[in-house]
Formats: C-alpha cells, structure tokens, sequence
C-alpha cells in the first residue's frame, strides 16, 4: 500500500513534465520563437549552394512538427539576369529542404546587395528608364528606333543598356558615330552612371557594335 502513493506522484510527475512541454512548444509557436540550430542549418546548406556570395540571414518558424523557413542570399558576379537569380534561387531552396531535416517549406531570396534600404525608392524605374532613353534618342542624330532597353542599379545612378536599330544600308563607320551620338546624349542627360549602346542591323538583326 505504501508504493501506491509513490506511483502516483511518479505518474503525476511525468504528465506534468508532458504537459509542460506540450505548453513550451505551444508557446514557442504562438510567440513564432525559432529554434537556432534550425537557422544554422538553414544558413550552412544556403553557403553550400554554387553561386552564393553571402547569405545575409535566415528565420524559421514552427508549423506543428515541422518548419517552414526563409532565407536571404546574395549572389555571386556571375549572377545578373532576373532568371539567373531565379534559378538560384530555386536551387537554394532545394538544397535547404533536402539537407534540414523537417523542413517542410522555403523561401529562398535573392539580392543583389546593392540596395536593401530607402535609397532604391529614389531611383527611377526600368519602365521610367525605358522611356526616358526613347525620348533622347529620338532626338539625337542618326534618327535611331529603340528595340529594348536593360536597366541596371550599382550605384546612386542607374546604368543602362540600349539596342538600336541600324539601317542596313549605312555603313560600320556610319552605324558607330550614330551609335555613339546616341550615347552621348543619354550621358549628357545626367541620368545615367554607365550608358552601353548595342547597334544591330535592322532586318536580320545581326549586332555590330
């Protein structure tokens, strides 16, 4: 009879250590508290992946036995078109999800690193580039057509590539001095850090520059 009341304290024991844990887990998920050996795996299978340059952080958070993350990585120089970030970006989500244990979910960010703070709002948009480009080339001897425009953001001034149409029957020498008036006068609009001029051949479209 006396082991009785031992037992009992025993067995109170463990459903109030079970039901401190079942209320620490509860709480860690309504107060989205992380577990940081989970960041720290998310971050180590991120720097493994090819083409990362820096991984600039990394949050987690329970979803009942599993986690869903995010992770921000910055690319390395061989990384410029939005699909070559995309691709990466793919990738480091795989590598997260294959190499975390419970990880269920990620979301993995690429950045250039060049802007992460207010300074990007006061830059020109691409669509704003674009016309703007159109509107002096149109002007600037040569009479040349715009067929696309690449913007790109390093600095406080945007830099900007420009394809134009050439006529066909105007010489290489021609098509260079039209080419390079055109450059002058985007760079003489001081809006712009680097101006790069492409000039391709109107009808078949094979670039001279």
């Amino acid at each position: 009879p006396i082991l009785d009341p031992v037992a009992a304290i025993v067995v109170a024991g463990m459903v109030l250590k079970m039901g401190a844990g079942v209320a620490v887990d509860a709480l860690g998920q309504l107060t989205d508290t992380t577990d940081d050996s989970i960041v720290a795996a998310v971050k180590r299978a991120a720097r493994g992946e090819a083409s990362v340059a820096e991984v600039l952080g990394a949050r987690a958070r329970a979803a009942g036995s599993s986690w869903l993350v995010e992770v921000e990585v910055v690319p390395d120089r061989f990384v410029v078109s939005a699909s070559a970030m995309d691709h990466l970006a793919a990738n480091v989500q795989r590598a997260v999800i294959a190499s975390v244990p419970d990880v269920t979910e990620c979301l993995a960010m690429v950045h250039t690193g060049a802007f992460r703070g207010p300074a990007a709002a006061l830059l020109p948009t691409p669509r704003m580039i674009d016309k703007h480009v159109r509107e002096t080339v149109e002007h600037a001897p040569g009479n040349l057509a715009v067929s696309r425009t690449v913007a790109h953001f390093a600095g406080a001034k945007p830099s900007v590539e420009v394809w134009v149409d050439v006529s066909q029957s105007c010489t290489l020498a021609e098509g260079a001095a039209t080419a390079a008036a055109a450059r002058d006068a985007l760079i003489a609009s001081e809006a712009f850090d680097v101006v790069q001029i492409h000039a391709e051949l109107a009808s078949n479209g094979v670039g001279r520059r």
